[in-house]
């Protein structure tokens, strides 16, 4: 064994895992399991890691706290805290502390207790993917009219006076959506859209924008409108998104469904493996996981629209991290990431999409 020579990325390496849980696992931070956190904590101890001095004796007077707010347990986001976390890794050095302050689910309430904290408690910085609703909106105001920075993720309240967002346009994912359906269906077609509708306002932008690119379109397509699944009673609601979608199919026996979540692609593929219906329904969704990569391979999912949830994590924490650190402002009101349209032939590229940022 060399002392001294181990290092976060050899100790990675040996686990398998990524130098940011490494990172988080050794200083006690970070959404690391107690599991996961022992097995790293031993492995350092059998290769003699040797902490890094100069980092460990540094004052903690000037250290940059940055608080990210975001909901926990959720596919989606669990891909957000993940580019937000490699980015740390280049950044560690320079006496900044993130600080995950996660929600349960959707829930304002606990948002809003999360955003509430950060009144007393110091921060610099705060990373969120803001509910829309008007409390939330208001403690964004707040917090910003006491001088601290925000950065909307995947969602937006364009008039909090947040600093900027991150995320994708959905009014162009939805027009997009729209005009791949509709150049592939015959006229007259019937379209069902699988409306779930969350607390964020980007998922209703999908929708709007998609619904008037049918409209428009001279094929005169069939919209059905009638199936909106309201995430906020979930709780309530004996039915999952899977038993909506499957009820949805059945009784409207659509050409085509529309679905504006990744939630809602999870759950409508589902219900098509399930049903094994006769007529082969073209069906468009958003975002990847390794569920809907399979759902793709066997001709149930036909094209999701990708909006890559790495990247923003990945470039908000570079955003903040340069006003905070370096004084370089931000001039500009949104970061768009790109939408990438997938489909069985490149839904491989949801695993190396993001190579170049962790170079």
């Amino acid at each position: 064994m060399l002392t001294g020579k181990t290092t976060l990325k050899s100790i990675a390496n040996e686990l398998g895992l990524s130098i940011s849980t490494v990172n988080f696992a050794l200083n006690g931070k970070g959404r690391i399991s107690e599991k996961t956190r022992n097995l790293v904590i031993n492995k350092a101890r059998e290769m003699e890691y040797e902490p890094n001095l100069f980092a460990s004796k540094l004052s903690t007077k000037g250290i940059l706290r940055i608080v990210v707010i975001l909901p926990h347990r959720n596919m989606y986001f669990d891909a957000v805290a993940s580019g937000i976390e490699a980015y740390f890794t280049e950044i560690e050095q320079y006496k900044v502390e993130l600080v995950f302050k996660l929600c349960d689910g959707y829930d304002p309430d606990t948002q809003l207790k999360r955003l509430n904290d950060c009144y007393n408690d110091k921060t610099d910085g705060i990373l969120l993917s803001p509910i829309s609703t008007k409390p939330i909106e208001d403690a964004v105001k707040k917090l910003s009219e006491q001088g601290v920075p925000i950065i909307n993720i995947t969602n937006d309240l364009p008039n909090c006076n947040a600093l900027c967002y991150v995320g994708q346009n959905g009014t162009l994912a939805g027009r997009l959506a729209g005009d791949l359906m509709c150049r592939w269906l015959k006229p007259g077609s019937k379209i069902s859209i699988l409306d779930i509708a969350s607390t964020l306002a980007i998922t209703q932008e999908r929708v709007h924008s998609f619904k008037e690119v049918v409209q428009k379109n001279e094929k005169k397509f069939e919209l059905s409108e009638n199936y909106t699944f309201y995430e906020t009673s979930c709780k309530k609601n004996s039915l999952t998104i899977e038993d909506y979608a499957k009820n949805m199919v059945l009784n409207e026996q659509p050409d085509a469904v529309y679905t504006n979540t990744m939630r809602g692609t999870v759950g409508l593929g589902r219900a098509l493996a399930s049903l094994e219906t006769e007529k082969k329904i073209l069906t468009f969704g958003y975002d990847a996981n390794d569920e809907i990569e399979e759902m793709m391979k066997n001709d149930i999912i036909d094209v999701t629209l990708f909006q890559d949830p790495f990247a923003q994590g990945y470039i908000s924490l570079l955003l903040m991290f340069r006003l905070l650190h370096t004084r370089k402002q931000i001039n500009r009101r949104t970061y768009f990431t790109r939408t990438l349209v997938l489909t069985k032939s490149n839904i491989a590229e949801k695993d190396y999409l993001n190579d170049m940022f962790l170079l």
